[in-house]
């Protein structure tokens, strides 16, 4: 199995930061001299670099963060770790729980935001039919779990309004 620039990968074994351990991310680059992955950790965990061993590849997919990005923060962190999530999307239980989690996380901050490039990524054309089935089993959950109300419901309300006019670009 190798490495590459925007795999999608889930850490293991680690000894120094063993909390981090089961957290997925996207490999940013490979640091040779260091003989160390940089992974911008999904859920806003940040970047860290980690030996080959200490990574599970989990999607080669075409997702990833530009080259030479710097570290993100607020926003931007947001869309990117969205973004990322959305390229590697698939319709299996994990994969959508992935996002799922993640956007329920940001939600409180970032719920507007969130729920705006949900609605895009719906109505984005030229995708596969699996590509758009993982996308809305993707909104249905988020929807689901936001029916608590409270800090989620700006989510849920953002993505309620847009959801009309999403559906209708949608296969075009």
């Amino acid at each position: 199995v190798m490495l590459v620039k925007g795999a999608r990968v889930r850490l293991r074994g680690l000894k120094a930061k063993p909390e981090l351990n089961g957290r997925t991310g996207v490999i940013k680059e490979h640091k040779a001299a260091a003989a160390r992955w940089s992974v911008f950790l999904e859920s806003g965990g940040g970047e860290f670099a980690f030996k080959a061993d200490n990574l599970e590849l989990l999607d080669p997919g075409p997702g990833g963060l530009s080259k030479g990005a710097a570290p993100l923060s607020g926003d931007t962190a947001v869309i990117e770790g969205l973004d990322v999530l959305l390229a590697g999307l698939r319709t299996t239980r994990q994969s959508v729980l992935d996002a799922m989690a993640f956007c329920m996380e940001h939600s409180t901050q970032h719920g507007t935001l969130l729920a705006q490039r949900l609605a895009r990524a719906l109505g984005k054309p030229g995708l596969s039919v699996k590509a758009y089935i993982a996308r809305l089993f993707l909104v249905s959950d988020v929807l689901h779990n936001s029916k608590g109300g409270g800090d989620k419901q700006t989510l849920a309300a953002g993505i309620q309004e847009a959801l009309p006019e999403a559906c209708e670009k949608m296969g075009r």
